[in-house]
């Protein structure tokens, strides 16, 4: 099984505070160059990739490598083995590990198929290659279709035959429940989540198409969720879309929302992956909204169209817009996840705004919640990032920097000096990202060597509370200017940037040079760059 935008596997229900036991895994690959194997394994709400270490090279083969996991529950675990030649197929294996499990997994890379793979111990029944088939439709060749028709079909073609290959395995291999349970909630919820993403990633590529047949792409929308939620709960299947891509089944406002809310298929890869995918696309859509009728949008959404409002939603249009979210539609374990999920979401993005009451609100209204050992730690760092103080190392511009005009006031604020200037914003997620992977290890490297720092905040003119706070919490020391429009416009002009973050350099000369570490950023590319300027 895949997914187009990640290999990773979601799975559910792991209760840190409960007796955990373990998952031994044992990895024997024959005819592999590589030294090391990797997996990912899913601690709600999100996923972290980590190294399992380089294979024990005895004399001879096969390459050895071993991995003990603490599991509460089923999980799934992704390996990535690599053949260690570019003329040889890598194996991406997914893996249902149960407490308890003993289980020893012999690769051969000389072989072809899912001969390559033999899985023996105990959990085996629930490991056998013949699931490796379970696929996703290829929805790409659908792209810029005006209308749904195709992409329905290969939904409704793909889940038919993924459903026979599961009772295929069922007969030939036994599984436990578990394993059941955890395919039929994802065959369940596969053509849902799929479509959604495919529906709302396309919308951009046919905007007047998608506007004119609006109605022909929301309406499967509603049958998909209901033949999700009754082929889970194996009730009988509601018919899909019609071959005109018509709307079918279309449900009250009350009811699709009802259908939302599903705790027991929470075991379900493609659920969660359909809640996260909800939870953004709404975001986006209530963004349009106050931007096309702002009245109507606060009294609906803060409770009122007061200049407080406005205020209160300008300030954090991320973090407690999508509680409001979860907060309207959902309920229960489904409502519980998606509140971990945004404080995950939040930690990873490096967005700390309104998440200290978001916190409060969660461990108060889930006070045994399975996610908050995974969380806590996490939010509680941030927490105390959030709580540091400005500092003298952080100058403001005079005015905060709103006298200057265009790059040649840049220049004369850093006159004579050798200066990496960050242009970025408190509202964008990969400024934030490079800032928090990057900004300590360029500061590191040029300690004592003679470089300054200037970050330029650009239209963030009404977010002035949130841009010292961010600063504070960033420890930026160097310059900070808020910019204005005309600002922003006449630097990104001149240097010609084309998005943010964009780093330059400014010489002592008064030169300037675009980064040549691009983006994600190539720290060694700009460290040479930062030091030949540094070296006039």
């Amino acid at each position: 099984m895949t997914k187009t935008i990640t290999s990773i596997i979601f799975a559910q229900l792991l209760a840190l505070a409960a007796f955990s036991q373990n998952v031994k895994l044992k990895i024997n690959a024959t005819g592999t160059k590589a030294n090391s194997c990797r997996y990912i394994v899913y601690i709600p709400p999100s996923s972290r990739t980590i190294t399992m270490g380089k294979y024990t090279i005895e004399p001879g083969l096969p390459k050895t490598c071993e991995k003990t996991f603490d599991f509460i529950h089923p999980q799934k675990v992704s390996l990535f083995l690599s053949a260690g030649d570019k003329n040889a197929k890598d194996i991406n294996y997914d893996l249902l590990l149960s407490p308890g499990d003993d289980i020893t997994a012999d690769i051969d890379f000389t072989k072809t198929g899912n001969d390559r793979i033999s899985i023996t111990g105990k959990g085996s029944e629930n490991n056998q290659p013949l699931m490796l088939s379970i696929k996703d439709p290829d929805l790409e060749p659908f792209e810029k279709d005006t209308l749904p028709t195709r992409a329905i079909a290969a939904l409704v073609g793909i889940k038919s035959a993924n459903n026979q290959l599961l009772q295929k395995y069922i007969a030939a291999y036994h599984p436990t429940e578990s394993f059941i349970k955890y395919w039929q909630s994802n065959i369940a919820y596969q053509g849902l989540d799929l479509y959604y993403s495919f529906k709302e990633n396309n919308k951009f590529s046919i905007r007047k198409a998608y506007d004119r047949n609006k109605a022909a792409w929301d309406g499967p929308m509603d049958s998909l969720l209901a033949d999700a939620r009754t082929s889970f709960e194996n009730k009988a299947i509601k018919k899909l879309p019609g071959k005109d891509g018509a709307p079918a089944n279309q449900l009250s406002v009350p009811k699709r929302f009802e259908l939302l809310n599903n705790d027991d298929a929470l075991v379900s890869t493609y659920y969660t992956y359909f809640l996260n995918e909800f939870l953004l696309r709404q975001k986006e859509a209530l963004w349009k909204e106050a931007g096309a009728d702002a009245k109507s949008f606060y009294k609906q959404w803060y409770g009122s169209d007061t200049i407080a409002a406005a205020k209160e939603f300008t300030r954090d249009p991320e973090n407690q817009l999508q509680e409001k979210i979860i907060d309207r539609y959902f309920k229960g374990k489904t409502a519980e996840y998606l509140y971990a999920y945004l404080l995950e979401n939040a930690v990873v993005e490096n967005d700390p705004i309104n998440i200290a009451e978001i916190y409060q609100r969660f461990k108060t209204q889930y006070p045994e919640s399975i996610y908050l050992g995974p969380v806590k730690p996490k939010v509680e760092e941030m927490l105390a990032k959030q709580s540091q103080p400005l500092t003298n190392a952080m100058i403001f511009a005079g005015n905060d920097g709103s006298d200057l005009k265009n790059l040649g006031d840049l220049l004369n604020l850093m006159k004579g000096k050798t200066v990496l200037v960050d242009m970025w914003g408190t509202w964008c997620v990969p400024c934030r990202s490079e800032i928090s992977i990057h900004g300590p290890a360029i500061k590191a490297h040029f300690k004592d060597k003679g470089l300054d720092y200037l970050y330029v905040a650009n239209y963030d003119q009404l977010h002035k509370d949130v841009w010292k706070q961010l600063i504070a919490y960033f420890q930026l020391d160097g310059t900070h200017v808020l910019a204005n429009d005309a600002l922003t416009k006449d630097v990104m002009d001149k240097i010609k940037g084309n998005g943010y973050p964009t780093y330059f350099i400014i010489k002592k000369d008064g030169t300037v040079e675009l980064s040549k570490g691009g983006f994600p950023m190539n720290l060694d590319k700009l460290y040479k760059q930062i030091e030949e300027a540094l070296a006039m």
